[in-house]
């Protein structure tokens, strides 16, 4: 899966960031995952791998699409400099499923003029 790019002013909190969160079925084909009765929590790390937001509560916009949202807190987008996040799915019990699997493929950029 290409990398997500996501770009905001320093300190902008307003608009969240959304994600359709979308796995490969075994046949190979992508599909949306289903997100009903699970609970979706959002992680983000700085480039050297410190966590600066830990397990917080994301929003489900839809959950047969497989769609999140996620808004920022203030000290979470303070600091200018690149960032790699993602969505931790929670099905209740202790199994759990991250989106996307790999770290880079959320990019999130916080920028200044």
């Amino acid at each position: 899966m290409p990398a997500i790019f996501h770009r905001r002013h320093i300190n902008d909190t307003q608009k969240p960031i959304y994600a359709k969160l979308r796995s490969k079925d075994g046949t190979g084909t992508w599909v949306n995952e289903n997100l009903t009765g699970k609970t979706v929590k959002f992680r983000m790390l700085n480039e050297v791998g410190d966590v600066i937001v830990d397990d917080r509560a994301a929003s489900i916009v839809t959950a047969t699409e497989g769609t999140v949202y996620y808004t920022f807190q203030g000290t979470e987008v303070d600091t200018l400099g690149t960032y790699y996040g993602y969505f931790v799915v929670l099905d209740g019990s202790s199994k759990s499923n991250t989106f996307p699997v790999v770290k880079d493929e959320l990019v999130i950029e916080i920028y200044n003029d």
